[in-house]
């Protein structure tokens, strides 16, 4: 993918406000979820429309994706992400804290794909 500076920066700022205090893995898989996205007709077709579409990213509708700072992990996973490491396939295109989780939408009505830390990975 070649992304703009903005691009770039929005994705590590999506992954630290989703994946703060998650394993590495679960860092390059949601990036790999943003960047499914990205590829896939049914979605989007920017970085800045996928993260703001309606109802997909908590921390964009409750503002702490605007607050965050990306850390080494979050710029390493996305570098890796956007290198090819996969840690999701390429149709898993959502992923719940089931802990967190108030919407129960995406976990009653996709497939399982993989869990990590404390998100579940949906196709």
């Amino acid at each position: 993918y070649a992304l703009s500076d903005k691009e770039r920066l929005m994705l590590e700022r999506i992954v630290m406000a989703e994946a703060e205090g998650e394993p590495y893995e679960g860092k390059v898989a949601v990036a790999n979820v943003v960047l499914n996205r990205l590829r896939s007709a049914n979605f989007p077709d920017t970085i800045k429309d996928v993260l703001y579409q309606r109802y997909q990213f908590s921390p964009v509708s409750n503002g702490r994706f605007e607050r965050v700072k990306p850390n080494t992990d979050s710029i390493k996973a996305v570098n890796e992400a956007l290198q090819g490491r996969k840690e999701v396939p390429d149709n898993t295109y959502y992923f719940v804290s089931l802990s967190l989780a108030t919407d129960f939408a995406i976990p009653n009505s996709q497939t399982v794909v993989k869990k990590i830390g404390h998100h579940t990975f949906y196709k």
